[in-house]
């Protein structure tokens, strides 16, 4: 029971600290083909641009990818840092040396392990219709293979972005999930991935 506040904290934290920062660095103008041509749909907080909510969601869906093998760590990571740089862009990764971080029993030093961190956290918050020893073995898994990379190369290093579907793919992915379970159910029934851009 324990972990499940601390899994909320950190899927919550972010979307928090995009909601208190978002007046502070302004409105950004999406960069071309990211954002644009996305509908708009309703708004998780007054002033949270529906890109913001859409990256949330689409990360539960990249974690559950992750968790079920159907891409690796550095593949997610990979997704989870092209979503980070959608405007608003979102804050950097908290480090698991921070007080109460559910990871903290990790290393994390680069960016590139920040991140991979961040889908580790994600894993068991998207997968809530799951048993949680599914959760924890999914999440067992990746730190496996996160600490694995750090033995065999010093660091995590992420892929080629360009070889896994775009940010708006992703972003899509995630409307269409909400359309199909509603705004309010976890991550819905599991769509099918998108493509890399051709």
């Amino acid at each position: 029971m324990k972990s499940l506040p601390r899994t909320f904290l950190a899927v919550a934290l972010p979307v928090a600290l995009a909601v208190a920062l978002y007046p502070l660095v302004g409105r950004e103008r999406p960069e071309p083909g990211v954002t644009a041509g996305l509908r708009r749909t309703e708004v998780l907080v007054e002033g949270l641009p529906e890109s913001a909510f859409l990256r949330e969601r689409a990360k539960r869906l990249v974690a559950r990818e992750a968790a079920a093998g159907r891409w690796t760590l550095a593949e997610a990571a990979a997704m989870f840092a092209e979503l980070n740089r959608v405007p608003p862009a979102a804050p950097r990764p908290v480090s698991p040396e921070t007080p109460g971080h559910p990871l903290r029993h990790l290393p994390g030093r680069t960016d590139a392990e920040l991140i991979a961190l961040q889908v580790i956290a994600h894993v068991t918050a998207a997968l809530p219709d799951e048993p949680p020893e599914q959760a924890r073995a999914a999440g067992a898994r990746l730190e496996a293979e996160y600490l694995a990379a750090l033995r065999e190369g010093g660091t995590i290093r992420l892929p080629d972005p360009d070889a896994l579907p775009s940010a708006r793919q992703l972003l899509e992915w995630a409307r269409a999930a909400i359309a199909t379970c509603g705004r309010g159910a976890a991550v819905g029934p599991r769509p099918a991935p998108p493509p890399p851009d051709s």
